[in-house]
């Protein structure tokens, strides 16, 4: 068995998450022993912009998990901006005395800003300092954050508010089911995003937001999401139908009681079904489902596998998607990311405890295989590693975009970050 990009001990993400823990824990520091003008010298003076460094005007990004991705693309293809990826936690640092701890959660901050309100201004006024130098130093001409409700964005939205600098919201959360939807909109009924604009993924996520009445705050724009711009680049002169490499999507966590049983079991019996050169990349959800899967094949294999065998969570799901034979996933959003692969995609139905994201239907329209047992699952999967399938064509391709688009918006014409600056430029215009 080889786990080459397993989350071992000081890997990647590791590495990442400890990087991240010391550069708070200096930020804490020094917040406490120097005056804010020096320590808003410091912040501003790490800041670096990316994409178009020479641009007049710079989007001011802040992080999450994902959102790398997306900013990844916009600062590659949009390049009438510069782009700043901006480690918020060196501004966070500042609610520390302020802002109880207990209240630093996401949407609840709300009811500490009524009864903490005096504290939260300090806040919101060190902020509109910071980002009236970044506007003055670095041509900031926006702030784009990742969600509507995250505690440590809101005093940076109000100081731009009140700075006339728009607030762009890239919603990466997107209620993929009508059930999730119908909650969603209940969870943020009457809910102000002190936004100008937020562009979502899809209808679904447009129509959650208007029922919300988040409509009558700010303008909700159907974009897309701009990390999946990169498909629309994948190389796809090599043949795909040489490649024995099959992706499998975790689901450990979150799909009901016994998922993590259900998974492991059903790890073996793919593992004793392939042979030969075939490589099996299980790509998990975070750092965690990473080292618990690890632990768990080690466990479960003895001997050790007759197949490469790849752990990643730190691994994108273009990169394996794209050089994947197979693709298996489960109830997840990254089985509809899948349709824009050109691989064959199968999804072994008789694990779902709940409703499948892909109704037979569109997995039928998609040419998804659908398998109702494990018997089929068996046969489908190895008629598809082994070559039996037929290759993708370019109708099914035009019909796995149909279905696609049932879910997240994709357009042949214009790019999701091309629809993104489309509406970036429009507010920006009204806002000159």
């Amino acid at each position: 068995m080889t786990l080459p990009y397993s989350n071992a001990k000081f890997g990647r993400d590791t590495y990442k998450r400890l990087m991240s823990i010391l550069y708070l824990r200096l930020a804490f520091l020094l917040v406490r022993v120097l005056p804010f003008t020096l320590y808003l010298r410091i912040i501003v003076n790490s800041v670096v912009v990316q994409g178009n460094s020479s641009a007049k005007q710079s989007i001011l990004c802040l992080p999450k998990p994902l959102f790398d991705k997306d900013f990844e693309q916009l600062s590659y293809r949009l390049r009438g901006y510069g782009w700043i990826w901006f480690m918020k936690d060196l501004f966070t640092v500042c609610h520390d005395g302020l802002v109880p701890r207990g209240s630093r959660r996401q949407k609840a901050y709300v009811q500490d800003v009524f009864r903490n309100g005096a504290a939260w201004d300090k806040v919101v006024g060190k902020a509109r300092v910071l980002m009236s130098t970044l506007r003055e130093e670095k041509g900031v001409c926006c702030i784009m954050t990742a969600n509507i409700d995250y505690w440590q964005d809101h005093a940076l939205k109000v100081a731009c508010r009140d700075l006339g600098l728009p607030v762009v919201v890239l919603q990466k959360e997107y209620p993929i089911t009508e059930p999730v939807a119908a909650k969603f909109a209940k969870q943020y009924k009457g809910w102000n995003p002190h936004a100008d604009l937020i562009a979502v993924a899809g209808k679904r996520a447009l129509d959650s937001l208007v029922e919300a009445g988040i409509g009558s705050f700010c303008k909700v724009v159907v974009t897309g999401f701009p990390r999946l711009d990169r498909y629309r680049s994948v190389d796809v002169s090599s043949d795909r139908r040489a490649s024995r490499r099959t992706t499998l999507l975790s689901f450990r966590e979150g799909y009901g009681r016994n998922s993590e049983i259900e998974f492991f079991h059903f790890l073996d019996f793919l593992l004793g079904i392939v042979h030969g050169d075939a490589e099996i990349i299980v790509k998990a959800k975070s750092g965690k489902d990473a080292s618990v899967i690890s632990a768990g094949l080690r466990r479960l294999l003895s001997p050790p596998a007759k197949v490469a065998l790849v752990v990643s969570s730190h691994m994108p799901l273009y990169d394996a998607f794209s050089t994947s034979r197979v693709i298996v996933g489960l109830n997840s959003l990254s089985i509809v990311e899948a349709l824009l692969s050109h691989a064959q995609i199968l999804i072994p139905a008789y694990i779902f405890s709940d409703a499948p994201i892909l109704s037979e239907s569109q997995c039928l329209e998609a040419g998804v295989h659908f398998a109702r047992s494990e018997e089929e699952f068996r046969e489908k999967y190895l008629d598809a590693l082994e070559g039996y399938a037929a290759p993708i064509s370019s109708s099914l391709l035009s019909n796995r975009k149909k279905v696609f688009s049932e879910y997240w918006r994709w357009d042949d014409s214009y790019s999701a970050c091309e629809l993104f600056r489309i509406a970036l430029e429009e507010l920006l215009q009204e806002r000159s």
